[in-house]
């Protein structure tokens, strides 16, 4: 018997890296070593070890290669870690492994609190979009085959207010365009709220907009069993709502684990969906689940 489509989790542990921020520069490297040793013990699957940042502006970030050289990897564990541009990707790419070797996933993002990225990256919302075509040029070029398009303090601003689903729309599908010149299918959006803006209902309103104009974008022909009504699709999607704000879509040949935040995504979503469960195209959802 075929079981419903079911949604998954994926924890990813942070407090190596958000949780560090806001503490003292002067915890040792000792003591980071061995908090990561623990967790790396505990189950977790994926761990966020830390950012590879400039020591000016997050201090506690300064030691990340020494705590990379010291802990242990646990072989069950992904590890990950934060890069902003790419003297940090440089850096990062010298621990792999420990951490986690790049997927062929491409990624852009953009905000829509200009405050926020400039007092985050020191760049402007303008700076991004610019910055845009070049980037996915690049992670083309790389030998990324699809992308994940990322749209961050996209539900409001504490300096400037709500914003509305069209504008974080029109920004998905900007992303989704740069992309798609380049070749590339977009086959997962993600939506960070650091300021906590969202509210139920605009969530689930935004997912419905998000599902419609990619069920327009991504082919379904190929896809096991009957095509779907985008109505039902939007239906079932909102059905299986959850904390976080991710979809995947479905693309022939794809099957890789829903991305939430990761080593390339700065701020965690709000609600992960994953599209290849609700059209029964993954196999971990149609089967019954494991004691794990």
């Amino acid at each position: 018997m075929t079981l419903p489509a079911r949604p998954s989790v994926e924890i990813i542990e942070e407090g190596m890296r958000e949780g560090m921020q806001i503490e003292s520069a002067g915890i040792s490297v000792a003591a980071k070593v061995e908090l990561l040793d623990a967790l790396s013990a505990t189950g977790l699957r994926h761990i966020v070890v830390g950012s590879f940042v400039s020591p000016r502006w997050v201090p506690q970030m300064a030691a990340i290669e020494e705590i990379l050289a010291k802990f242990t990897p646990n072989p069950d564990v992904t590890y990950t870690a934060l890069a902003l541009n790419a003297k940090g990707a440089e850096r990062r790419a010298a621990f792999v492994p420990p951490l986690a070797p790049p997927d062929g996933i491409g990624r852009s993002m953009v905000h829509l609190c200009d405050v926020f990225v400039q007092r985050n990256t020191a760049r402007t919302v303008a700076d991004e979009l610019s910055a845009l075509p070049r980037a996915v040029a690049d992670q083309a070029t790389g030998g990324a085959t699809e992308a994940t398009v990322a749209v961050n303090a996209a539900w409001g601003s504490n300096w400037l207010g709500e914003f509305t689903q069209q504008q974080r729309t029109e920004c998905i599908e900007r992303q989704m365009e740069a992309w798609s010149a380049a070749g590339i299918a977009t086959t997962g959006v993600y939506l960070g709220d650091p300021m906590s803006w969202n509210t139920p209902r605009a969530v689930r309103s935004q997912l419905r907009e998000i599902v419609r104009i990619c069920v327009e974008v991504v082919a379904l022909p190929g896809l096991i069993g009957a095509p779907m009504p985008s109505s039902v699709v939007c239906d079932a999607a909102v059905s299986v709502g959850s904390q976080e704000d991710h979809l995947v879509f479905p693309r022939i040949g794809a099957q890789r684990p829903a991305v939430t935040e990761d080593d390339r995504l700065s701020i965690a979503p709000v609600f992960v969906i994953d599209l290849r469960a609700i059209f029964c195209r993954d196999s971990r959802h149609i089967s019954p689940p494991s004691s794990a």
